[in-house]
């Protein structure tokens, strides 16, 4: 016999059972695919900051590059500096050395005899002073 026919209480409440249970599947299924898509969005999510830490690293990779790039030319321009201002000092050593070597002591001591005889302080002060003079111009220069 039918259970809907005789006792139609019972086919309600089952039928109501029936009801539920299909609520509570379909339920279930919506909650693991939400559950599935957020996952899936959150995979997508690692997934793009993964390449943009990927892609930054390769940035500053090349920037850190260029930068040394950057400071060996700079080294290399100071190296040529450094070293012509060493070639310059060199001349220069040598335009004194050879200055001294042309100085001829016994023609100067017989040029300062002819000129005045040995300077003494006051004597290398007033040729101090005429200097200062004729150089600024201005003053008065004591004999």
């Amino acid at each position: 016999a039918d259970t809907n026919s005789t006792c139609p209480a019972l086919a309600k409440l089952l039928n109501t059972d029936k009801n539920r249970s299909s609520r509570r599947s379909r339920g279930w299924t919506w909650k693991k695919t939400e559950y599935f898509n957020i996952n899936m969005e959150g995979h997508q999510m690692r997934l793009k900051w993964e390449n943009t830490l990927k892609n930054c690293y390769q940035i500053t990779q090349e920037l850190e590059k260029q930068r040394l790039e950057v400071l060996c030319n700079l080294l290399s321009r100071y190296k040529l500096h450094m070293s012509s201002f060493g070639q310059t000092l060199k001349h220069g050593q040598k335009q004194i050395e050879q200055a001294v070597q042309r100085v001829d002591m016994e023609k100067d001591g017989v040029l300062q005899h002819q000129h005045g005889g040995s300077p003494d302080e006051t004597q290398v002060g007033k040729h101090t002073e005429k200097l200062l003079s004729d150089h600024t111009g201005a003053g008065e220069t004591t004999t």
